[in-house]
């Protein structure tokens, strides 16, 4: 009940549920890894690859590599 209160609310705004949860994440461990996002979020790498290459094609977030 609470995930299609979420999913409702964001919807005029082409955010997902998981994809705003992914993109708070991105906000309070700025700087994280892929493999630090996965474990924060209990997400499997697969999901986690797949979410963050579809925010970074419309241009809601940049990778870059590990220095």
């Amino acid at each position: 009940m609470v995930t299609q209160l979420y999913e409702d609310a964001l919807r005029p705004t082409a955010v997902t549920g998981p994809q705003f949860t992914l993109l708070q994440a991105l906000k309070v461990a700025s700087g994280a890894s892929q493999k630090q996002l996965a474990e924060i979020l209990g997400m499997d790498s697969t999901t986690l690859t797949r979410t963050l290459a579809l925010l970074e094609k419309r241009g809601w977030l940049s990778a870059e590599p590990a220095a």
